[in-house]
């Protein structure tokens, strides 16, 4: 499929931006250019799952597929926030994207249950 390369090379190629931009910037803007990288890097790995290539093929899956990347990438997101500001700038307001987290990553599990129970049938 098509979205595995180019969630993976955007991923790559944004990491590669953001690493020459940290070198010669400064870390804030590098860092802000991570963030979608990180989203990428997840698709790219849930276009690699063959049950989640069906069910985002499948008319009657897509919907629940849709949901289940975007879960996966937010709670990807709310981590990077979480590590970035708590332990990178030590800024106490990143504990707040830990609970989120926790959130998104239970809604991603719900998401790939029900895809499961979808594809079962």
């Amino acid at each position: 499929m098509k979205y595995r390369r180019l969630f993976l090379v955007l991923g790559i190629l944004l990491s590669a931006i953001s690493k020459s931009i940290q070198f010669t910037e400064g870390s804030l803007i590098g860092d802000l250019f991570i963030l979608p990288a990180g989203t990428c890097f997840v698709l790219a790995i849930l276009f690699y799952i063959p049950q989640f290539q069906e069910a985002f093929q499948n008319c009657e899956t897509k919907n629940k597929a849709f949901r289940f990347a975007f879960s996966a990438s937010l709670a990807v997101l709310c981590f990077q926030l979480f590590t970035m500001l708590t332990f990178g700038y030590n800024q106490t307001i990143g504990v707040l994207f830990l609970p989120l987290f926790l959130v998104f990553a239970g809604w991603t599990l719900f998401f790939m249950k029900k895809i499961g129970e979808t594809i079962k049938k």
